[in-house]
């Protein structure tokens, strides 16, 4: 079974590169424009879910908002931030929640891949 990676960012071009990028490798994506519609779509023993990549600074729900959510509902994977500014309190949040990193966008496409694969590892 292919590992299953959530992309959540309100950027479409980003949300495609991604998709793109994690495909190529031979993983199996899911793209939401919003933390909402992330939460609204994913279930909570979704036992193929290995990454979420989350985006901080959305509107409506940011990425720190998304992680607390999840947080309450005892919800937990590994989580690789995506963020304009990884110094940002927000950023520092999602590492106080558990985050596995936090990269800066735009981030090195092998990075990142390299990234998400160690924060899925057993």
């Amino acid at each position: 079974m292919k590992k299953l990676i959530h992309i959540v960012d309100d950027d479409a071009s980003v949300r495609a590169s991604l998709t793109e990028l994690l495909t190529s490798v031979g993983w199996a994506v899911e793209a939401f424009p919003s933390g909402k519609a992330f939460l609204d779509n994913c279930p909570q023993n979704n036992k193929r879910l290995s990454c979420l990549i989350l985006d901080m600074t959305m509107p409506g729900m940011n990425g720190a908002e998304v992680q607390e959510w999840l947080h309450k509902q005892g919800v937990t994977f590994p989580t690789v931030v995506l963020t304009a500014d990884p110094h940002c309190n927000l950023a520092k949040q999602a590492m106080a929640r558990g985050a596995h990193s936090v990269l800066a966008k735009p981030c090195n496409p092998q990075h990142l891949v390299a990234t998400v694969a160690t924060a899925m590892a057993p």
